[in-house]
């Protein structure tokens, strides 16, 4: 275990109160560690060393500080997964809209969509995504939460 620990240790930035992880990322922004096979969560991988276990579902390891690459157990915690999204929105790290990797619209474009009496078909042409898009957007599926 001790190997294992050590070769966690060499990619944390511990200069700071956050301790920052240096290794290599996922596309949503977390730390990966190589662990057992496969990869964590590198904050994950560190609550578990700390902790001894991972919280159990519904239970989700939280930042209680804003970097996502963070590391420090000190800034680790069990919480909901509405909990974790309410610290999302919080720190500003929340990838909805247009800071989704995914993201084809901008908030005017979604807003004029829901406003405009063009067909789903048509506005899918016209914003070059599927006809899907459109009528999630329109039934607020999609952007739910811009009004």
């Amino acid at each position: 275990m001790d190997s294992i620990i050590n070769r966690f240790e060499k990619y944390i930035d511990k200069s700071g109160e956050c301790w920052l992880w240096t290794g290599t990322f996922s596309k949503n922004g977390y730390g990966q560690f190589w662990y057992e096979g496969k990869h964590i969560d590198s904050h994950r991988f560190s609550y578990l060393l700390a902790n001894g276990e991972l919280p159990t579902h519904p239970l989700v390891v939280r930042h209680k500080c804003k970097p996502k690459n963070c590391v420090n157990p000190d800034h680790l915690e069990p919480g909901t997964q509405s909990e974790n999204q309410l610290d999302r929105a919080r720190d500003g790290t929340d990838m909805r809209g247009i800071k989704h990797h995914n993201a084809k619209l901008t908030e005017i474009q979604v807003r004029e969509i829901r406003q405009s009496d063009k067909s789903q078909a048509d506005l899918a042409k016209e914003f070059g995504v599927t006809y899907h898009s459109i009528s999630k957007i329109i039934n607020k599926k999609n952007w739910a939460w811009l009004e």
